[in-house]
């Protein structure tokens, strides 16, 4: 068991060290099409539903997305 300890650290290192680099993925953000056509700046929830409308709560009310029209 003494022999294998080595060898059992190393596995671990190697996923672990494949687990924190897949982890530090980047991401861009992309503007909403939609932005315009929302009540207000600030948006305080998103939801998106069964049939796939985003729905946006803003200061000023909500509104809905269905992915197409802007």
């Amino acid at each position: 068991m003494k022999n294998s300890l080595p060898h059992i650290l190393a596995i671990l290192s190697v996923l672990l060290a494949a687990r924190f680099s897949a982890a530090a993925q980047t991401y861009t953000a992309e503007p909403l099409p939609f932005a315009q056509a929302l009540p207000s700046k600030e948006i305080t929830s998103l939801h998106q539903d069964r049939e796939g409308m985003i729905w946006v709560g803003t200061t000023f009310g909500v509104a809905r997305y269905d992915g197409q029209e802007t």
